[in-house]
């Protein structure tokens, strides 16, 4: 919805290049209950942020979701190896 809400034709491409090739490494960092809760509340939070226009807020909620998701993807496949 926010790529959308950018009404961005070339972020939207690139995006749907992305998100098929990493599709499967999201669904796998959210298997638990738990990371999921926790993606959850992140999304809320880059809500918020988004509603407030507050582009400091936004950049920090987005910087650590992603990087809770990739720390929660490194853990997923060093259980599964």
């Amino acid at each position: 919805l926010i790529v959308t809400a950018a009404a961005n034709p070339t972020l939207q491409k690139m995006l749907r290049s992305l998100d098929s090739r990493v599709r499967r490494a999201r669904f796998i960092a959210n298997l638990s209950e738990r990371r999921w809760a926790e993606a959850v509340a992140e999304h809320r939070e880059i809500l918020e942020a988004l509603a407030a226009r507050n582009a400091a807020d936004l950049r920090e909620c987005l910087r650590r979701h992603l990087a809770n998701k990739f720390r929660a993807l490194r853990r997923r496949l060093t259980e599964i190896a």
